[in-house]
């Protein structure tokens, strides 16, 4: 299905305008020779946001943002996606033209997107250019081999360069790759959100419902399982699809060091997130970067609850969630 059938499937809210697509493909394709031949390679930590859809990551990423501690990929950046190295020269060089109105508002967001030039962007057409996925989240050996590793960590290094701070950005989309992000680069911070199996299974329903009006169609990223998840009702699709994500998590983690991971859960995050930061801070140490958190003020976030579901729902999704919590993977 190429990207206009699927941008058809989208209900009206979320229907991406193809003009602005073409145009933006367009000056991305002028711009990308433009970028700089002799990149430095990054020296500072990088920190990346793992975790399965609807598990917390955009709300980490919005605080992690916000601090003032951190470089991210904002909106306006994320336009020039195959430079940005010049995204981050247009945000300077505008910056005293940016309102508030442009920067992140009361850490709200819809289905992962935050509004504001200046929030932070899911950053994936970036991505996208480097690791070329094809149905499923999942890339072979040779394709990994195929990779252009130091182009795409030299454009990284441009948040580096340009702001002076570690950047931070989503990363899910190689949550079936973090042992070979390891390899590329020793200093990526991985920080795994995660959520109660139930909730995130039920927000993702809802996410699919709302993108969608059928809650039939597949939202979010594609694990390796999805061939065979296809085939279970709705109910089924979003648990395996959440529990078969973060149990991949999990098992890449296993294959890096402690000093390059933090986990953290969704409620644990929400009630202290400067007890969180407090061990993003040690790990950083362990990577060369101090983290000065002496202006960082405590504060908490309200615990989003699942929607209400018909009781036989429920119990469907009871089911579900019990079945898979008793896989062995």
């Amino acid at each position: 299905m190429n990207e206009t059938s699927r941008n058809d499937l989208r209900t009206s809210g979320y229907k991406k305008d193809m003009g602005v697509e073409q145009t933006l493909s367009e000056l991305n394709r002028l711009l990308e020779p433009l970028a700089k031949t002799e990149r430095t390679m990054p020296e500072l930590p990088v920190i990346l946001v793992m975790g399965s859809p609807r598990s917390g990551t955009t709300l980490m990423l919005q605080y992690l943002a916000s601090l003032g501690l951190f470089s991210y990929p904002s909106n306006l950046i994320a336009r020039f996606w195959e430079n940005p190295y010049l995204g981050i020269l247009v945000q300077k060089g505008i910056s005293d033209l940016l309102t508030d109105q442009d920067k992140l508002q009361d850490f709200r967001s819809d289905l992962g997107r935050s509004e504001g030039l200046l929030a932070p962007s899911e950053f994936w057409y970036f991505w996208r250019t480097y690791f070329k996925f094809d149905d499923i989240n999942l890339l072979s050996p040779g394709e990994l081999d195929s990779v252009d590793g130091q182009e795409f960590l030299g454009k990284l290094s441009a948040f580096e360069q340009l702001q002076g701070k570690p950047p931070v950005m989503k990363g899910m989309i190689m949550n079936w790759h973090i042992e070979y992000l390891m390899k590329l680069y020793p200093k990526f911070l991985f920080i795994h959100v995660k959520r109660d199996l139930m909730d995130s299974a039920k927000s993702l329903y809802q996410a699919r419902e709302k993108f969608f009006k059928d809650v039939s169609k597949w939202y979010s990223f594609k694990p390796p399982e999805y061939t065979e998840l296809r085939k279970l009702p709705p109910v089924e699709q979003v648990t395996g699809q959440v529990h078969y994500t973060q149990t991949a998590i999990d098992r890449q983690l296993t294959k890096i060091p402690e000093s390059n991971q933090v986990t953290i859960g969704y409620e644990t995050f929400c009630n202290d997130p400067l007890a969180f930061l407090t061990e993003v801070r040690e790990k950083l140490a362990l990577l060369g970067f101090n983290l000065d958190l002496s202006e960082v003020e405590r504060k908490n976030f309200e615990i989003k609850k699942k929607g209400l579901f018909p009781a036989e729902l429920n119990d469907t999704f009871t089911q579900a969630v019990q079945k898979y919590q008793g896989k062995r993977d």
